[in-house]
């Protein structure tokens, strides 16, 4: 094989290996994109998963402090009431 016909198939397969790093490389920059977007909608759901608990959460903290002071209530209304015995008190 002569020299120039070595360098020819040298670059040829230089120009080949060139093109396939190429496509590869795109195609791992959008198999990257693909995996980010999948992740952020994740994240974007989890959020409001944790808002949506949190707003629950808030909405049993608040009925729970009025179930308290309504019992705090009637507590301090039977033991203001005269008629009412001792052990029907609620702890």
């Amino acid at each position: 094989m002569s020299p120039q016909s070595r360098i020819t198939q040298k670059t040829l397969v230089s120009d080949g290996s060139s093109d396939f790093v190429s496509t590869q490389t795109a195609f791992l920059y959008l198999w990257q994109e693909e995996i980010a977007a999948i992740n952020l909608s994740k994240y974007r759901k989890v959020q409001h998963e944790l808002e949506d608990a949190e707003e629950r959460a808030d909405m049993a903290e608040h009925t729970l402090n009025k179930l308290r002071a309504k019992n705090r209530s009637s507590l301090s209304q039977s033991r203001a009431s005269p008629g009412v015995s001792g052990s029907h008190h609620l702890i």
